[in-house]
């Protein structure tokens, strides 16, 4: 798989990198998830390339085991790692 390149400056905050299928409404999966257990989006990038995407997230706060969770369960996640 050839992944899309997408790069996003680092500022110190939590980052969220998500590898996932590129359908239609997942971004709005992925925010959705977050909202609902309280973590805070304050930076986005999101990348795709035919049909996988890779989105980076910078949050605040910490990003519970329940944040990841919510996310990996999620049909068109394929990965998701904490920075």
């Amino acid at each position: 798989v050839n992944l899309p390149n997408v790069s996003m400056a680092r500022d110190g905050s939590p980052r969220v990198c998500i590898f996932h299928r590129n359908v239609p409404n997942t971004l709005s999966q992925l925010t959705g998830a977050l909202a609902n257990v309280g973590v805070n989006i304050e930076n986005m990038q999101s990348k795709s390339k035919k049909d996988y995407a890779y989105t980076l997230l910078d949050v605040s706060g910490n990003v519970s085991e329940t944040a990841v969770s919510a996310i990996k369960a999620l049909d068109s996640v394929i990965s998701v790692r904490v920075i």
